[in-house]
């Protein structure tokens, strides 16, 4: 006997559930940070300048003019400044490639928010899970966004070809409003030469969906007027070829010039009980904030992955599966293991004839 559409999403929400958990991990380990970060930014909050391991820089308290946002993005900056600064270089490390590998995910979250099934749902609107992963951290907001993409769109959802498609106008202006919005912005306030330099540049960065959403309505816009794409499937591509090669990128050179092991530098030694001493707290909040974060994002992938298993639209064994994920990571990083991995079920999506029986498309 079928199940019933509610008991199919019950029968998601109980199965999904180690992605939420991941969620409840990074609280955890927030909760237990705070006696040791909020000393220190009341410090340098009223200090109005970062003074720690031999850097004195003085911080902006204003940027942006409007009070509720410079409010906002000047703790946050300040927080950051601990990380960009290379006040400790395992954070430095850390943070320059989590942040660069949070590109795909985002750009995944927005491919996702121009695909038919979201029209009508909170999915459509990626702005809110971004900025609210830049107040809440992503290893809280992650778990929580895939969480809810896995229980409310399941491949059933996506069997009419219009829920599965996705805008070619607002696909193909993806990565130039990631690029521009996004991954600039980060790499200055982490590479620039100069630290009040790279501090300007942080606040540029800090508020990245107000800018990346702009630049995705404004440009798509333009593009469904100027020349529409006739399909997404090309801009998609071009758009994870060159993420992927970012990703591989950053995360060759951090290992090449950090003289760090990859162990050393993205997973955490504390869990039970936070160090009181504030830069190892800092670096673990970063460390759970990847882990939580794209764990989460993987067991979704994992998922979706089975569905199409399931529903014999692939033939590629997960031995296979296994053994390219892990050799991505081995070379160029997480998040390409997460990007290419989606980037696999979107071309069996395009490939699915959903008039026709799904065992005749096997890829």
């Amino acid at each position: 006997m079928a199940s019933t559409p509610s008991q199919g999403r019950l029968r998601r929400a109980i199965l999904g559930l180690p992605i939420l958990a991941a969620a409840a991990a990074m609280i955890h380990v927030f909760l237990q940070a705070l006696p040791v970060t909020t000393p220190f930014m009341d410090k340098v909050t009223a200090a109005g300048r970062y003074e720690h391991n031999g850097i004195d820089v003085p911080l902006r308290s204003t940027f942006y003019g409007v009070a509720a946002l410079d409010q906002l993005f000047s703790v946050i900056s300040m927080a950051m400044f601990q990380l960009y600064s290379f006040a400790d270089p395992v954070a430095y490390w850390q943070s320059l490639t989590f942040l660069v590998e949070f590109t795909a995910m985002y750009a995944i979250m927005l491919f996702e928010s121009c695909r038919g099934s979201a029209k009508g749902t909170i999915f459509a609107y990626p702005f809110i899970t971004a900025f609210a992963a830049q107040l809440a951290s992503l290893g809280i907001m992650g778990p929580i966004y895939f969480y809810a993409l896995h229980v409310c769109i399941p491949l059933s959802r996506l069997a009419p070809r219009d829920a599965r498609r996705i805008d070619p106008s607002y696909a193909a202006v993806v990565l130039p409003a990631v690029v521009a919005g996004y991954t600039i912005p980060h790499l200055l306030s982490y590479l620039h030469p100069d630290l009040e330099a790279r501090h300007w540049w942080n606040w540029i960065w800090q508020p990245y969906p107000m800018w990346c959403s702009a630049l995705l309505l404004a440009t798509a816009a333009a593009c469904s007027i100027l020349s529409p794409p006739r399909n997404h499937i090309v801009s998609v591509r071009i758009a994870v070829a060159v993420i992927a090669l970012l990703n591989a990128a950053v995360f060759r050179y951090t290992k090449a010039a950090s003289g760090m092991t990859t162990f050393a530098i993205f997973f955490p030694k504390h869990f039970i009980e936070i160090p009181p001493d504030m830069d190892t707290v800092f670096r673990t909040l970063l460390q759970y904030d990847w882990l939580c974060g794209f764990g989460a994002s993987l067991l979704w992938l994992a998922h979706q992955l089975a569905a199409l298993k399931s529903a014999r639209l692939t033939s590629v064994s997960w031995p296979a599966m296994l053994l390219a994920g892990l050799t991505t990571y081995a070379v160029s990083g997480v998040g390409n293991v997460l990007l290419l991995g989606w980037w696999f079920r979107e071309e069996v999506l395009v490939s699915w004839n959903s008039d026709s029986s799904p065992s005749k498309k096997k890829l």
